[in-house]
């Protein structure tokens, strides 16, 4: 079944509002769709909150702040796409913004971007992807497959230990990611990251001015490849870890908390190295910074 839906409803009580106010909206809908299938959510300003269960239907409620704003509801067979439509005046300076609510599959992959909205997703274990300029996103129980991308925002994500894929990326505020496995991709501008309970083949960390700190598991033929500016890079393995280890700073400390001493790279200018290899394991941990503190341990 394709159906295009466009919602404008206006409440009764406020349709007898004085001329030019600003009517609230709800649309409400239920749409049959697979147990796999894609749903994906564009919402400039607001909330979307996404919750999964175990039905093979998609509950939908969006609260609008105005009568001028419109929501655009594509529903075709295995995906399920809505829009929240800004009006074409931008010279209007009203504040406008939309709660989106919804209940899906447990095995949705979701798909959700905003500008200045908060994103809250629980209960879905399909592959997501989510994205905000100016908005928080919180994740509850994810699946193995995540993306998700702030500007300025905190990310708090809890994974179910599902074996996956994990990419994030934050300009401007804190990470913090708990419950993932696989393989794990982090990029950090301005902001810290807090990493724990998690385990890894790999790991690839680049970051500028926040500090990263973790409490990970690497596998035995694991990497770890990690990179700062001017932040600093803490990490702890919650198990014993054989393979070569390869730590760099330019003008940073470098402890890898087993008494090993790090060297000078040149007699005239700053910089120190710390390489050694332990035991027969095929584990590499690399880490680079500039003027940051590199400390790597693992428990023994």
């Amino acid at each position: 079944m394709n159906a295009r839906f466009t919602g404008l409803l206006l409440a009764g009580a406020l349709s007898l509002a004085a001329p030019g106010a600003f009517a609230a909206q709800t649309i409400e809908r239920s749409i049959d769709t697979t147990h796999d299938g894609e749903v994906r959510v564009r919402n400039v300003a607001g909330q979307v909150t996404i919750r999964g269960w175990d039905e093979a239907r998609v509950e939908l409620r969006v609260e609008l702040s105005s009568d001028d704003q419109r929501v655009d509801i594509d529903d075709t067979p295995g995906r399920i796409a809505i829009d929240v439509r800004e009006p074409e005046d931008r010279g209007r300076t009203r504040s406008r913004s939309a709660t989106v609510t919804l209940s899906v599959p447990h095995g949705s992959r979701v798909d959700v971007s905003g500008v200045s909205a908060n994103i809250d997703v629980g209960g879905v274990y399909g592959e997501l992807s989510l994205q905000s300029v100016s908005g928080d996103l919180r994740v509850e129980g994810f699946g193995g497959e995540l993306r998700a991308r702030s500007v300025s925002g905190d990310q708090r994500l809890n994974g179910r230990g599902e074996r996956g894929r994990v990419q994030l990326a934050s300009v401007s505020g804190d990470v913090h990611l708990r419950g993932a496995r696989g393989d794990l991709e982090l990029s950090l501008v301005s902001g810290n990251a807090d990493l724990g309970d998690g385990e890894f083949e790999r790991v690839r960390i680049n970051a500028v001015s926040g500090d990263v700190r973790g409490r990970l598991r690497l596998t035995p033929d694991g990497r770890f490849d990690g990179e700062t500016v001017s932040g600093g890079l803490h990490i702890e393995f919650t198990d014993p870890l054989d393979g070569r280890f390869e730590l760099q700073s330019f003008s940073g400390s470098i402890d890898d908390c087993n008494g090993h001493a790090a060297e000078r790279t040149s007699r005239y200018a700053p910089g120190r190295r710390l390489s050694f290899e332990r035991g027969d394991g095929t584990a590499v941990v690399r880490a680079r910074t500039m003027s940051g503190a590199i400390s790597i341990c693992d428990v023994r």
